[in-house]
């Protein structure tokens, strides 16, 4: 009976648009969720490894960026059991694991995502593109990222959707 309620409010989350939520809620999720000590019990390490998994491929975390968040702490994460976290929440929700998901009911109504089929990197939607910037436009950047408190990457990545949209419907004046 158990199950059945949470499937049903599983589907209702997944009816309901999509909630905002951010990396940095995730972490403290992750933080707030380990026990006093260390454990492998399936309850937490499912409940870890999704929201790993969340950070990886939602928020296009690295594996190295995700071991530093625990670096120094009482949990501390090799990036080899990052890697693996991700595989296995993915793995886990392929073939429908019914106490996996009894063990993220109640995160995936906080933090709805459609985990991944695959755990092939060829399918991250992130590309990099090196793009050479004067020292003044870079100083404006650093400066943006600064009084927002956001990472460099998420303030360039911000001002680009921003001007992006902005431009949506307007056409560039060829000064050539």
């Amino acid at each position: 009976m158990a199950f059945f309620y949470l499937k049903i409010m599983i589907e209702e989350t997944i009816e309901k648009e999509e909630e905002k939520y951010t990396d940095d809620d995730i972490i403290s999720e992750i933080k707030s969720i380990f026990p006093k000590y260390r454990t492998r019990k399936r309850k937490y390490v499912d409940q870890r490894n999704y929201l790993l998994c969340i950070l990886y491929y939602k928020f296009y975390y690295t594996e190295y960026m995700l071991r530093d968040i625990f670096k120094g702490t009482e949990h501390e994460l090799d990036r080899s059991t990052i890697n693996y976290a991700k595989k296995q929440t993915i793995t886990l929700a392929k073939v429908k694991d019914e106490l996996f998901v009894n063990n993220i009911a109640l995160l995936y109504s906080k933090f709805p995502f459609d985990i991944p089929e695959t755990a092939n990197l060829g399918t991250r939607s992130v590309k990099s593109h090196i793009v050479r910037l004067d020292l003044k436009t870079l100083g404006r950047i650093f400066y943006f990222a600064n009084i927002n408190d956001l990472c460099t990457h998420k303030a360039i990545n911000y001002l680009l959707n921003k001007s992006l949209d902005s431009l949506k419907t307007s056409k560039l004046e060829d000064n050539g």
